[in-house]
């Protein structure tokens, strides 16, 4: 029985990582997991999904970590947790979903912190996608039609997000080169081609093991 292949793209707002993950998934044959982890937390939980919504890769205010422990909003599973900022429950119980999938065989998951969450996992490849300023505003611009103005403040904000989400949960950096098995700009390539490195990437290393990473 071959080794399954556990993909987790982080990615910079604008570079495609989304999509290269969703077309590296179907070129493996396996599930591919983005906004699917929100549905499937707040079910596993039962805390209303609009929450992890609002919340979804966002480092939490003081407001939201103040929010009292009870109501429907927050379900009735994980009383547990009660005592954690709920930025810090929605994490852990997200968390536990990726571990989940990830046991479950080949899969690519988006984002959430994953390759942190996965870091001990011998089967997992960390990936981190990002591209130029310019290369990902022409994405935003032509993907939203959205004016200039408009696509450089989402991404910088977007960006901003997933960066302080990253740090506070794993106090490691975003982006940074030593978290990641492979870090591609996916301007270079294109779309196409990078993803076509990424399956030749995850081939490569299921077929020779843990030694080649």
């Amino acid at each position: 029985m071959s080794e399954p292949i556990i993909v987790t793209i982080a990615r910079e707002y604008g570079s495609g990582g989304s999509t290269i993950g969703r077309k590296l998934a179907e070129k493996l044959g396996c599930p591919f997991f983005d906004k699917e982890l929100l549905a499937m937390a707040a079910k596993e939980s039962g805390i209303n999904e609009d929450l992890f919504q609002s919340l979804d890769e966002k480092p939490t205010s003081r407001f939201w970590d103040a929010l009292p422990t009870g109501g429907s909003i927050y379900g009735s599973h994980h009383s547990s947790l009660g005592t954690l900022p709920i930025g810090d429950r929605l994490f852990l119980i997200q968390s536990e979903i990726i571990k989940k999938v990830a046991a479950l065989g080949s899969c690519v998951i988006v984002g959430r912190c994953a390759d942190f969450v996965l870091r001990e996992d011998p089967h997992t490849i960390r990936v981190f996608v990002h591209s130029p300023t310019e290369a990902k505003l022409d994405r935003i611009i032509h993907s939203y039609h959205i004016p200039e103005e408009e696509a450089r403040s989402v991404m910088e904000k977007i960006d901003k997000e997933r960066s302080g989400y990253y740090s506070h949960h794993t106090q490691g950096r975003w982006g940074k080169a030593e978290n990641y098995h492979l870090s591609v700009d996916s301007s270079v390539l294109g779309i196409d081609d990078t993803t076509d490195l990424l399956l030749y990437f995850a081939r490569r290393k299921q077929s020779v093991g843990r030694s080649v990473l």
